[in-house]
């Protein structure tokens, strides 16, 4: 038997006996590690990590991922991403990539009681990647406020 076979019957038998204990694991009833998928998701909530880390993470479509609990989106969190993107530390594309997500996917859920501030600032922040759509540092400071006094933003142009 040559050596590429050798380690392929390892690898069966290490299959065989991994499948062995995940198996004994569950009719015992005990748990088994999995990926710390809502580890994951709060990372992305605080723009600690990238889209493409979160989706590296747990999966590339983040419209089907099942999570146990979605990941509560604050005020202060919308108010965090303001802020890292007027101190240039993500750009206006990462911006709205994290807008998308956290409210076009199932893995995020905000407070009824802040829901209409945090949408009423997502709605503006969702449209910056049009053309023509410029929101200045007044109308970013404007958002701020009102997410911090939980009351809606009004847009200028509306």
């Amino acid at each position: 038997m040559n050596r590429l076979s050798n380690d392929f019957v390892k690898l069966q038998k290490y299959a065989y006996f991994w499948r062995l204990y995940a198996w004994n694991g569950q009719k015992q009833g005990l748990s088994i590690p999995r990926k710390p998928v809502k580890k994951y998701i709060d990372l992305y909530r605080e723009l600690k990590i990238s889209k493409s880390e979160l989706q590296q993470a747990i999966g590339e479509d983040l419209h089907n991922v099942k999570c146990k609990k979605a990941s509560r989106i604050k005020r202060s969190d919308v108010v965090n991403a303001i802020q890292l993107l007027l101190n240039g530390t993500i750009d206006k594309d990462t911006l709205v990539e994290w807008v998308n997500v956290i409210w076009f996917t199932e893995l995020f859920v905000f407070d009824d009681k802040d829901a209409d501030s945090i949408v009423s600032v997502l709605e503006v922040l969702e449209t910056m990647d049009e053309d023509g759509v410029i929101v200045s540092e007044d109308e970013f400071l404007k958002m701020i406020t009102a997410l911090t006094s939980n009351t809606e933003y009004t847009m200028p142009w509306s």
